[in-house]
């Protein structure tokens, strides 16, 4: 039986996909980006929420599933992301290539025309990545029985039904889940800031967050340590980063659900719509994709104290 918590959580995504936001904090999204950028330039990625249950507080926590790029891949390899891809076709909806990629990457359930055991609850604005893609998330619940103890409140392992279905593919090396709430606080819930009298302290904290320069401009980054704790060999790192465009988006997904500020310094706008449009109504997202990409310049293009390039901070 699905949760109050997570029945709250559910509501609140699903109206703000009908433009509704749950607090003054949040503005009024926009949802036109993505159909407007040529396909080309379009990607999707899948939120997977489910429910885990806390032994210890006995508490439902809704968690979401995360991926690491697999080693060999030529771009982003071992960096964590959320399962999705690029759009195949002008034609498929970002809730289609978000299910596809995620089909393909980890085996999650392939959309269905009738009885389609997971419930689409809704779609986000698109995020702008560093590649110049319009990345638009869609949000799905699986629902599940709420079994699997998370342990320190970070789960490795998915409830059973889930575990049938997800296995990393070939572009996947890992499949692990993080409670998404997590994701609005400097510090995991039920934890501790510091070390206890007579202990160090944690290598490495659970959140930082710094500025990173992009385009001529500088843009806040956030990054998530998520402790590792099972299918790590000698010499990996004890720890998941996740960090980026993954990291605001589901910090995003987050502050919406439960209608809270996040701790953190953070962007104001959920996604980047405005400056996606931009891009498109100056043509940019016309030209052919090529590595140039990933220098683009921003300041360069709609000028440093462009009123637009300021409504991303």
């Amino acid at each position: 039986m699905i949760s109050s918590t997570t029945k709250t959580v559910l509501t609140r995504l699903q109206a703000f996909g009908h433009g509704v936001v749950p607090n003054p904090e949040i503005p009024t999204p926009s949802f036109a980006a993505w159909d407007s950028v040529p396909a080309k330039r379009r990607a999707a990625v899948l939120v997977v929420l489910f429910e885990t249950k806390n032994p210890i507080t006995n508490r439902v926590e809704l968690s979401t599933v995360l991926t690491t790029r697999a080693a060999h891949l030529s771009s982003f390899s071992g960096h964590v992301a959320l399962p999705g891809g690029k759009a195949d076709s002008e034609q498929e909806t970002a809730r289609e290539a978000a299910r596809r990629e995620a089909s393909e990457e980890i085996g999650f359930p392939a959309m269905l025309p009738e009885n389609d055991p997971i419930v689409d609850v809704a779609r986000f604005p698109a995020y702008l990545s560093r590649n110049l893609l319009a990345v638009a998330p869609s949000i799905a619940y699986v629902p599940s029985p709420a079994q699997i103890p998370p342990l320190y409140g970070l789960p490795d392992v998915l409830p059973d039904d889930l575990d049938e279905v997800l296995r990393a593919g070939g572009e996947v090396g890992e499949v692990f889940s993080v409670p998404l709430r997590y994701f609005l606080y400097l510090h995991p819930p039920g934890s501790t800031p510091g070390a206890p009298p007579g202990r160090k302290p944690p290598v490495t904290p659970w959140y930082t967050g710094g500025d990173a320069i992009w385009g001529g401009l500088s843009w806040w980054m956030h990054h998530f340590a998520v402790r590792r704790r099972v299918n790590k060999l000698p010499g990996e790192p004890a720890h998941f980063s996740v960090w980026g465009l993954t990291a605001r988006i589901l910090l995003d997904v987050a502050r919406v659900g439960y209608a809270q500020v996040p701790e953190m310094r953070h962007t104001h706008n959920i996604g980047d719509e405005a400056l996606l449009e931009a891009l498109v109504s100056g043509g940019y997202m016309a030209v052919p994709r090529s590595k140039r990409d990933l220098s683009f310049n921003f300041a360069k293009a709609f000028g440093r104290d462009s009123p637009l390039l300021k409504s991303r901070l």
